[in-house]
């Protein structure tokens, strides 16, 4: 199993041909290494939509839908990180493969609000930290105010 995690062309792949691989990078001391077989990301699937559902209005539906789902993804890089895993086995499906964009979450706020306003998503995915930084004219000092259209 090291050696899968360790690839980085791993990312998104079925380990064993079976499970879904997530890693942590350690903050607690402890990097984690995480297995999901197919009825786990079913029940987190299910788990997903029940969430999105209590906080998307019948009307927040309709306008993700006319801009055509387009999804954003602020993920953390270098891992089997859960957001980056979970990018990487959308991009798979060749019918949301050009709704889906991740972008690193560390891209400079400039070339990132460039590439937002270019692909238009209808739901933004942030990592915790960019999402503090949200909206972009917060006045955190780690934030750079820089208007997206």
């Amino acid at each position: 199993m090291r050696a899968f995690v360790d690839d980085p062309t791993q990312i998104g792949e079925k380990f064993l041909g079976r499970y879904t691989v997530t890693t942590t990078s350690g903050t607690t001391g402890v990097p984690g290494i995480f297995l999901a077989d197919q009825r786990t990301l079913a029940v987190t699937a299910a788990l997903s939509a029940r969430m999105l559902g209590s906080w998307l209005t019948a009307t927040d539906v309709m306008r993700v839908a006319a801009r055509g789902g387009r999804i954003t993804m602020l993920i953390a890089t270098g891992g089997h990180f859960a957001s980056a895993t979970a990018a990487a086995a959308l991009r798979k499906n060749r019918l949301r493969r050009n709704r889906i964009r991740a972008f690193a979450a560390h891209t400079p706020m400039p070339g990132l609000v460039e590439a937002l306003n270019a692909f238009r998503p209808a739901i933004l995915a942030p990592t915790p930290a960019w999402a503090r930084c949200w909206p972009p004219n917060s006045r955190q000092a780690a934030c750079t105010s820089t208007r997206l259209s």
